[in-house]
């Protein structure tokens, strides 16, 4: 089935756990026990006329409609400047920050705590 996700129910669940633990278990006989709940429940429209063609109900899902996700802050705070540093030797350190500004601290703090 196509779309969104759909959350288990008790008797969802049960009709999975019969058609995957009896004498007829299989992925087929899961699928078509499903489908069959599914449509029951009022959640699925099936094509008859294909097997394939599962749809969400339309009344289901205004009735249930799905979360949308929170809006992100414009991120004013990602790390945006990037430089590397090689203090000592062949010693490379890469700092990230949201400024230069913030770069030229951490780098200080670096080079203090290594002695240079």
């Amino acid at each position: 089935m196509r779309g969104p996700f759909l959350p288990s129910n008790a008797k969802i669940d049960k009709v999975v756990i019969d058609a995957t633990t009896g004498k007829d278990a299989g992925y087929e006989n899961m699928k078509m026990a499903l489908r069959h709940a599914l449509q029951n429940e009022g959640i699925i429209v099936r094509n008859p006329d294909a097997e394939i063609d599962v749809r969400l109900n339309p009344a289901y899902q205004q009735q249930h409609p799905q979360p949308t996700a929170p809006p992100q802050p414009a991120a004013p705070l990602a790390l945006t400047c990037y430089r590397v540093i090689y203090p000592r030797g062949n010693d490379r350190y890469e700092i990230h920050g949201v400024s230069e500004e913030e770069i030229d601290q951490k780098e200080a703090a670096i080079r203090a705590a290594l002695g240079r």
